[in-house]
């Protein structure tokens, strides 16, 4: 029966074997959605490294097995481990090697070369694993080095974001919005005109134009200028035509294209949907200030209209809760640990070590 200590002397041997750092290869080949190895001894290897482990779950078409580790000298000197995920992709006759926070490899049989760090790390897994089906010492959570491990954080307790707005703010504007629900127009048929108006009440808020001296066609210059320019021919409709936009409407064949008023990278876009419903609907895929500012807008004008104000006043006041070192979809960037400032309110996501044979 081993100790802890003799543990950490074994796992120190092979770190110093196979020399992988965890960071390094984060780096290297993170951003990439996955990297791809076409090489049997690598493919037999894993094999080797499944017939140590028990399945975690079962499914039709692939077995996995979580949490193996990858181990690694910390930066205090201790050794600490990356929690990892092996997965039989049975019909495919590939495995996944996984980590949300390093790196996505998918292994296959073939004959081509293999990065060297590549190799040290399935060699370090498989050596790792071999150590880990022999012990009695039990993983915890202060093995497992919180810069690859998954959790979620409420959004202000994080270095980097400052509250938009604050709580009363947010409620205050819930409450508009709530009242504001029961609005609808008359009919869901409405003029190019009608829904220019609405685009020119939002350029106003983001401050692209003044909305009291606009004409219609200042309207449409800053919608041509700041827009996608996929609009399939929705700004050369008669202006006052509210057939002419319905049918334009039902031969739409651009999706959300044309009602992209404001148009943006990394998911920057705003969209206006025409009404449905007798409502307009404000969308974006990045919340910022800027749809607080045309929500607070469109509400003041007491136009109906939908968002997902929940969303957005969680996000604004910081209290949607973020993933920790891997992507959340509704922010830009990533928030790490390190981003963290008050590290005791991240709620780790559970790791529990595989089972061995």
């Amino acid at each position: 029966m081993d100790s802890a200590i003799e543990l950490k002397e074994n796992l120190r041997r092979l770190i110093e074997k196979y020399r992988v750092d965890p960071y390094e290869v984060s780096i290297l080949y993170g951003h990439e959605v996955e990297i791809r190895i076409e090489n049997t001894n690598t493919y037999e290897k894993l094999q080797r490294l499944e017939a140590l482990l028990l399945p975690t779950k079962e499914r039709k078409d692939r077995k996995i097995y979580e949490h193996l580790f990858l181990p690694f000298i910390d930066e205090d000197n201790s050794v600490k481990l990356a929690p990892f995920t092996l997965v039989n992709l049975t019909k495919l006759e590939k495995y996944g090697v996984v980590s949300p926070t390093i790196i996505n490899l998918i292994v296959s049989r073939g004959n081509k070369d293999v990065d060297k760090k590549l190799l040290n790390l399935i060699d370090l897994l498989y050596e790792t694993a071999k150590i880990r089906s022999k012990s009695d010492v039990k993983i915890n959570d202060s093995y497992i080095s919180p810069h690859f491990r998954v959790g979620k954080v409420k959004l202000k307790y994080v270095s980097k974001f400052n509250p938009v707005i604050t709580i009363e703010e947010a409620e205050r504007v819930l409450m508009e919005y709530k009242l504001n629900k029961s609005r609808r127009l008359p009919s869901d048929e409405i003029s190019l005109r009608e829904y220019l108006n609405v685009v020119g009440l939002i350029y106003d808020a983001l401050g692209l134009l003044d909305i009291s001296k606009a004409s219609i066609e200042d309207i449409l210059n800053v919608r041509r200028k700041v827009g996608d320019f996929r609009d399939c021919g929705l700004l050369d409709l008669p202006l006052d035509d509210r057939k002419a936009f319905t049918k334009w409407k039902e031969e739409n064949k651009c999706g959300s294209h044309p009602f992209e008023i404001f148009s943006g990278y990394s998911h920057n876009e705003i969209i206006l949907y025409p009404p449905i419903k007798g409502r307009f609907a404000v969308y974006s895929d990045h919340i910022d200030e800027r749809i607080y500012k045309i929500v607070c807008r469109l509400l003041e004008k007491k136009i109906p209209f939908t968002t997902d104000i929940k969303n957005l006043l969680d996000t604004l006041t910081g209290e949607i809760y973020v993933n920790v070192n891997i992507h959340t979809p509704e922010i830009l960037g990533m928030v790490s640990y390190d981003d963290v400032r008050e590290k005791d309110k991240i709620i780790w996501k559970k790791v529990e070590e595989v089972k061995y044979r």
